[in-house]
């Protein structure tokens, strides 16, 4: 490994430590099977800039409503003309040097999802994102959460209604 790779991983490491240790998985979700589920699609984006530091994008939800998962892609400004990666939306923890590769977003691999994270007392959903150091160019990321109503019939253990498969991300 390159001298600015072990950089960067150490200080991915190090970044991602500080967060709570404990995470749920957070199923992969697209925008289609939100729809499919009643369910509502919310976006926000933002720019991670080349400079190794992490960003976080939170989508908050609307009260009374509960996670069913997200999705994030991502491209490179004034490099893409459009959507050219993915990124997992659980990548392992605690972050290490094992699992690097597997958190590198798929199209773009010096985008790194540090964590993604739901908090069910206000429904929100966060992921926090790196660009390494010395990347090309700035990433801009766009993150999705698909929210339903607490009282949606496939959130009752007692229906026998299922909730829409997780989509599959490219390349597991």
């Amino acid at each position: 490994m390159n001298r600015d790779v072990r950089r960067l991983v150490s200080t991915t490491i190090a970044v991602l430590l500080s967060f709570t240790p404990t995470f749920a998985q957070v199923a992969d979700y697209s925008e289609a099977q939100c729809r499919a589920a009643k369910g509502l699609w919310i976006l926000n984006s933002a720019g991670i800039p080349a400079d190794g530091r992490p960003v976080e994008i939170r989508i908050p939800g609307p009260s009374g409503t509960t996670i069913l998962g997200g999705h994030a892609r991502a491209f490179k400004q004034l490099v893409d003309n459009d959507w050219t990666a993915t990124c997992t939306m659980s990548p392992n923890q605690p972050p290490s040097v094992q699992n690097a590769e597997r958190r590198k977003c798929i199209g773009a691999p010096e985008l790194t999802v540090g964590q993604c994270a739901i908090n069910s007392q206000t429904p929100s959903l966060a992921c926090a994102y790196i660009n390494g150091g010395g990347a090309p160019a700035a990433m801009w990321v766009e993150l999705g959460g698909c929210f339903v109503n607490s009282n949606t019939p496939f959130l009752n253990s007692s229906s026998d209604a299922k909730a829409p498969a997780p989509a599959k991300q490219k390349g597991k």
